[in-house]
């Protein structure tokens, strides 16, 4: 089915947040701007100008190790791991859309994340 249609099991809220993708092996150096554009507490909506991280794709074929997104909130900066489910391109944007889970997260991060999302006004 394409365009891909989202489902998700947590409410969504709209955000602009400035964001890093980091990919932890094989290139531990390799790292990339994304803005979220929604979140919930289960995961992101991220806008990429493209999809590779160094010389690897986010999705296809020689898919990258570990992938860990860092937002940056007003109180700290919150990292996450990351499972990328989805993608598609968005003209409007000239941006790919991506559905990240979280798929590992401290406790800590939880709790910021937490607090940081129930401050948002609802859509």
């Amino acid at each position: 089915m394409w365009p891909f249609q989202e489902q998700t099991r947590e409410k969504r809220y709209p955000v602009d947040w400035e964001a890093r993708l980091r990919l932890a092996v094989p290139d531990p150096g390799a790292v990339m701007a994304a803005r979220i554009v929604d979140i919930s507490l289960g995961g992101a909506r991220l806008a990429l100008e493209r999809m590779r991280i160094g010389s690897y794709h986010l999705c296809i074929g020689d898919r990258p190790g570990s992938l860990y997104l860092s937002i940056a909130l007003a109180e700290d900066t919150v990292e996450a791991a990351i499972e990328i489910r989805w993608f598609n391109w968005n003209e409007k944007l000239k941006a790919f859309l991506v559905g990240a889970e979280f798929s590992r997260m401290d406790l800590e991060a939880k709790s910021l994340l937490s607090r940081a999302v129930s401050a948002l006004p609802e859509a």
